[in-house]
């Protein structure tokens, strides 16, 4: 594993997601360095994040954060009316590499369960799923689940017309 002491919190200069990823290993709020060594399935998440993409047929869209003005998150839900389910989930963040992990994770969690299930997810559902965070990083499984809430507040199936006598 390659170590890289990193003195400051400040990434404003880092031009690369793995430099990114590698210098958060020692980074703290502190500028102090201490090691956190991430899962494989929170990196295999941040170098290649599973559907990242707004989903244009989206009828359930929860945000956590303020896009524009720092960390923040979409989840977008396609959910199937009559049986409550989510059928597809997809996500926009901007953020560190386990805000990134933390939705991509959650969208593949979801997909397929229904609405209610969702509903009982926390975000120490989700920190497990991704083999842990650091106490730093907890709030990006925290953010992840909120804008999942969210979504789901917004959602009721009477938003739709009613199907009755529709063959």
């Amino acid at each position: 594993a390659e170590l890289i002491v990193h003195r400051s919190c400040k990434w404003s200069h880092v031009t690369s997601l793995s430099y990114h990823i590698r210098s958060d290993l020692m980074c703290t709020s502190y500028g102090a360095t201490a090691l956190f060594e991430y899962s494989e399935t929170l990196m295999q998440h941040v170098q290649e994040p599973l559907n990242r993409r707004v989903l244009a047929a989206a009828n359930a869209v929860g945000t956590s954060g303020t896009p524009g003005r720092g960390r923040f998150c979409v989840v977008y839900l396609r959910i199937d009316e009559p049986r409550g389910v989510v059928d597809e989930a997809t996500f926009q963040a901007d953020g560190c590499g386990p805000t990134i992990a933390s939705a991509s994770l959650l969208t593949e969690m979801i997909t397929g369960l229904a609405v209610t299930d969702c509903w009982q997810m926390t975000a120490d559902d989700l920190e497990a799923a991704l083999g842990g965070l650091p106490g730093h990083r907890k709030h990006c499984a925290v953010m992840a689940i909120t804008a999942l809430y969210n979504a789901l507040q917004g959602w009721s199936p009477s938003d739709f017309p009613s199907r009755e006598g529709v063959n």
